[in-house]
């Protein structure tokens, strides 16, 4: 394995840490490194030109389309059935989740009270359909989305919320697919 050398930083690629933000897809190691004192900056030490750069071997492709189907399935039923901690246990523990026309909100437990509040104020159904799961490997992926959500309305009726979304999935050490990072709109 080649050594990564920049200024007085050593390291070999294994020695790096897996988390957020330093990532490693088929040759290419994002690291951080000093610049000017306590700021950084990230650099990619082996560029990714395009993603036909990346190959994904096609396994990780069907784990991931199968851990996001489970995931949609789930969501789905914790919705109908108003359970709100069922629901956002499908969430990262420090998820980021950005709801339209709100500030962010971070962490499950946020999470967990933003469905609760959406099932005080009507919510009964989700309806959601992947239009695009793509594994970026290592156990990451990103789905587009499509969804519909049915609220009940004070006098009975219902209405049907079309939404968009956008969400980055992470497979965690118990093999679930769990939505790290989510953001998701209305639609005509």
């Amino acid at each position: 394995m080649q050594a990564l050398m920049h200024s007085n930083l050593t390291a070999n690629a294994h020695d790096i840490p897996h988390s957020r933000g330093i990532r490693r897809a088929s040759g290419a190691l994002w690291m951080q490194r000093p610049n000017n004192g306590a700021r950084f900056i990230m650099e990619n030490v082996d560029p990714v030109r395009s993603a036909s750069d990346v190959t994904v071997p096609a396994d990780s492709d069907s784990e991931a389309r199968e851990g996001i189907r489970e995931f949609n399935e789930a969501a789905m039923a914790a919705s109908r059935t108003q359970d709100a901690a069922a629901k956002a246990s499908l969430w990262t523990e420090d998820t980021r989740f950005l709801p339209p026309g709100r500030e962010m909100i971070i962490g499950r437990a946020a999470v967990e009270a933003f469905w609760q509040s959406g099932f005080d104020r009507g919510v009964y159904d989700l309806v959601l359909e992947s239009v695009e799961v793509i594994s970026l490997g290592d156990g990451a992926a990103y789905e587009i989305g499509r969804s519909i959500t049915r609220v009940r309305t004070a006098d009975g009726s219902s209405i049907d919320v079309r939404g968009n979304s956008l969400c980055f999935f992470r497979r965690e050490s118990d093999g679930v697919w769990r939505a790290e990072v989510d953001i998701f709109n209305a639609r005509p």
